[in-house]
């Protein structure tokens, strides 16, 4: 119960800031914005958080209710979501490059 509020919780903000990435490249029409970067950023570790978050409430809600808990815990689900965050990571470094990149050229023309 506790793990499906959080993940929803959590994919709503994902989706909020996806939409200011996409509000700010329409408005500026450059994707390569310090906010896209860390936005990007921001999703990053909150996909991460949808694979870890709620496994963890789940384990002090059993420690809480019961004084033990048993989680099980699917390696390749929630493997895969991490791996899908660390991507999002890489993907928001190449975007900083990106923007260091078009600085040094609005520098020089």
């Amino acid at each position: 119960m506790i793990e499906d509020s959080i993940r929803v919780i959590v994919i709503f903000l994902i989706f909020l800031f996806m939409d200011i990435i996409l509000r700010a490249v329409l408005k500026h029409g450059k994707p390569f914005t310090k906010k896209t970067v860390n936005c990007l950023r921001t999703i990053s570790i909150l996909i991460m958080l949808v694979a870890l978050l709620p496994k963890t409430a789940a384990v002090a809600e059993g420690i809480l209710y019961s004084g033990t808990s048993v989680v099980t815990i699917d390696f390749i689900k929630d493997g895969a979501v991490l791996m899908i965050g660390a991507v999002i990571g890489i993907i928001s470094e190449i975007f900083r490059y990106g923007c260091d990149l078009e600085e040094e050229m609005d520098y020089i023309v």
